[in-house]
């Protein structure tokens, strides 16, 4: 994998953890639970695919020869407020490991 592709997968991986944060902090909020039934089943799968899509593109990370976590997570961040950046570590951390990332 080129170093084009390495960071498109990346920006896709930190994109994708981004809106799943998003996803998890609305489904805690009473809003959510106002919502019919449908609605908060559909939300819940939508939430399950987007934490398995988040986990395949780590796995891709992984095998792409990405050497420590800590390039990882720098990499993943984004440009944006301090709480956009913690938040968006949640799901990463979930899918990279705490572990360095053999080539």
């Amino acid at each position: 994998m080129n170093e084009e592709q390495k960071q498109r997968l990346l920006a896709e991986t930190r994109e994708t953890a981004e809106r799943l944060n998003k996803l998890n902090s609305f489904m805690a909020t009473d809003a959510f639970l106002k919502l019919p039934r449908e609605d908060k089943d559909l939300l819940y799968s939508q939430q399950r695919v987007m934490s398995e899509y988040v986990q395949i593109l780590g796995a891709r990370i992984r095998l792409s020869g990405m050497r420590k976590q800590r390039e990882l997570e720098y990499s993943m961040k984004p440009n944006a407020p301090h709480q956009a950046r913690r938040d968006s570590g949640v799901a990463l951390n979930a899918v990279v490991g705490h572990s360095e990332v053999s080539e």
